[in-house]
């Protein structure tokens, strides 16, 4: 599955989820850019993320691979801070999102996209 999205836009394509899936996360925070790729291998869930990504901005990297979690993307508009959270859960990673993305020093957090690996 490959999830890309303008952090301020949220363009946004979206494919079935696979059983087993690795789950990975590529930004550009300063272009406020993200993208989630998914897949059965941790490398091809992050080429994934960084084809998606790099469609959308020049400076992408990959900021976290995971299996079978929630991975939940707290960013801050005002100044290009992030925060990124896992768990087992969309609740949980929602929740804690936020105040790990203000524990940068990011006065401004909003979650912008929570995605479950299945």
């Amino acid at each position: 599955m490959i999830r890309a999205a303008l952090i301020s836009g949220f363009a946004t394509l979206a494919l079935p989820a696979h059983a087993n899936e690795f789950l990975s996360l590529a930004m550009d925070a300063g272009a406020g850019v993200h993208a989630f790729g998914t897949a059965t291998s941790a490398g091809d869930a992050q080429t994934e993320a960084m084809g998606a990504c790099s469609k959308l901005a020049k400076g992408c990297e990959i900021v976290v691979t995971r299996s079978g979690v929630c991975v939940s993307l707290a960013y801050d508009y005002s100044n290009g801070g992030f925060g990124v959270y896992t768990a087992g859960t969309a609740e949980v990673a929602e929740r804690e999102a936020l105040p790990h993305c203000a524990s940068y020093g990011n006065p401004n957090c909003q979650t912008v996209e929570t995605v479950c690996a299945k």
